[in-house]
Order: C-alpha cells, then sequence, then structure tokens
C-alpha cells in the first residue's frame, strides 16, 4: 500500500516536471534567437574589418591565423568557431520555427546548443501546462513513470516469494 501511494506521488511529480518541457523549448528557442543576433553581429563586424582592407572572410581568418601573433590567431580561430556554431544555431532555428511546441522540444534534444540551453535552465521560468502538447508530456511523465514504478514493484514482490519459497524448503 505504502508503495503503491509513493509511486502514484513520484508519477504525479514527474509528470508535472515533464510538462514543462514544451515552455523550455519556448524559452530556448527565445534564447536561440538573441544567441544569433549576437553572434551574426559579430561576424558582420569581422567581415565588414575583412572587406574593408579587401580581404573576404575566409581570406581575413586566412590572414589573423598565418600571423606570428598568438593574439591574431585566436582570433582567427575565434571567428572560425563563431560562424560555424552561428551556421549550426541558424539551421536549429529554422527548424524549430513554425513548428509544433512537441517538435520544438524534439529540436532543442536533438542538438541542443550548450551555451543557449545553460541559459535557458539558469533563466527558467515555469509555466502552467494548459496546452494540450503540456497535457501530453505530463500524462508521458507520469505514465512512464508510474509504469517503471509498478514494473519494479512486480520484480521486487517476485523476488520475495522466490526467495520466500527457498527458505521454506
Amino acid at each position: 500500500m505504502l508503495w503503491r501511494r509513493t509511486s502514484l506521488a513520484l508519477a504525479l511529480v514527474f509528470g508535472a516536471a515533464a510538462s514543462q518541457a514544451p515552455e523550455f523549448a519556448q524559452q530556448y528557442y527565445q534564447r536561440l534567437g538573441g544567441a544569433i543576433d549576437e553572434l551574426a553581429g559579430e561576424v558582420a563586424a569581422f567581415d565588414a574589418d575583412s572587406h574593408a582592407i579587401g580581404l573576404s572572410r575566409d581570406q581575413g581568418v586566412a590572414h589573423l591565423r598565418d600571423s606570428g601573433d598568438t593574439l591574431a590567431q585566436g582570433r582567427g580561430e575565434r571567428v572560425e568557431q563563431d560562424t560555424v556554431r552561428l551556421e549550426s544555431l541558424e539551421q536549429q532555428q529554422q527548424a524549430m520555427r513554425g513548428a509544433a511546441p512537441l517538435s520544438k522540444l524534439r529540436a532543442v534534444l536533438a542538438d541542443p546548443d550548450a551555451r543557449v540551453a545553460g541559459g535557458a535552465f539558469a533563466d527558467y521560468k515555469p509555466g502552467l501546462p494548459l496546452t494540450a502538447d503540456g497535457a501530453i508530456c505530463a500524462a508521458a511523465g507520469f505514465l512512464g513513470l508510474f509504469g517503471l514504478t509498478r514494473l519494479l514493484a512486480l520484480l521486487f514482490r517476485r523476488r520475495e516469494k522466490a526467495l520466500a519459497k527457498a527458505g521454506a524448503t
């Protein structure tokens, strides 16, 4: 009896936590836009600096990386990394743009950006799961954990019965 109540309580808590997944995906998506804006500004500024001296972005990066100056070499590597990250974030934003909340959640889980996800988690504000997607996530979380606890209870009961039979003989 105590096990059933405990598993029900745990399933309710896990269901409530799972219902927050669509809201987290929404907050991640908002931060994603901010990260893209910031990186796009950095890359555009580098492009402008490169073009001002007659170089393309790739030529500007190569110029910095080939420099004997470690500061310049590091800057070239960062510009290259920022460009790759910007492209990745833009692809993720495109996949999430206009998608249903559960599809947004799938896009976040498939390839999360660590900095964006960390920032979204640090500033996360829970939302009431008043949408169908929130209800689906809540039900999946509840049923998943409740089923797991029921399965564990069944396994332990079988083990206890087996031990009791072994002890009786």
